[in-house]
């Protein structure tokens, strides 16, 4: 009799344990989980010089429209070492594609390119990936990116290029 409830309490535990593991990451869990790998991602000169690898979250007033008005610099988004022009959305009809530009502040360390990870977090979902390449402007290297955004809801955009690294949190409006 005793095997049998020893195997019974360990099954359980192990079920336990399987529920426990399965279970979605929360929004703020994933966040900072985010936050965590980009604390350990590699960095580029001296540790007095590098910003705080924080994910920024997006207001909705520092999302631009085809009909937004104002001064450009109010919808200037900053993560890591990532700015972005702005993020955009009315590109189609249902607001899934955006457009980010995003200039990293180490042009001379970008490795082999942008990767971006583009995940639902609230509710948890899918996780769409977009990898693009380097393009030169004349001022600047900047990726001229279309993140797409499935559905409505809260969404994480992960930037990596080199050692340059951005999070950017927001709400993805619905039309």
């Amino acid at each position: 009799m005793r095997p049998i409830v020893v195997f019974v309490v360990i099954a359980s535990a192990i079920g336990l344990r399987a529920q426990v593991v399965s279970r979605p990451l929360t929004a703020e869990a994933q966040i900072a989980a985010a936050e965590e790998a980009g604390a350990s991602f590699p960095r580029a000169g001296g540790a007095a010089d590098t910003p705080p690898r924080t994910c920024t979250m997006v207001r909705p007033d520092q999302i631009v429209f085809p009909s937004t008005r104002g001064n450009p610099a109010d919808f200037r988004l900053v993560s890591g070492e990532f700015f972005a022009g702005s993020i955009s959305f009315g590109w189609g009809d249902t607001y899934e594609q955006a457009k980010m530009p995003l200039t990293p502040r180490y042009p001379d360390a970008i490795g082999k390119g942008l990767a971006m990870t583009v995940v639902r977090i609230d509710p948890p979902g899918e996780a769409p990936r977009l990898a693009a390449s380097a393009f030169p402007s004349p001022d600047s290297w900047f990726f001229p990116t279309w993140p797409r955004f499935a559905t409505p809801g809260r969404w994480m955009i992960v930037a990596t290029a080199g050692v340059n690294w951005g999070c950017f949190v927001l709400d993805r409006p619905v039309r």
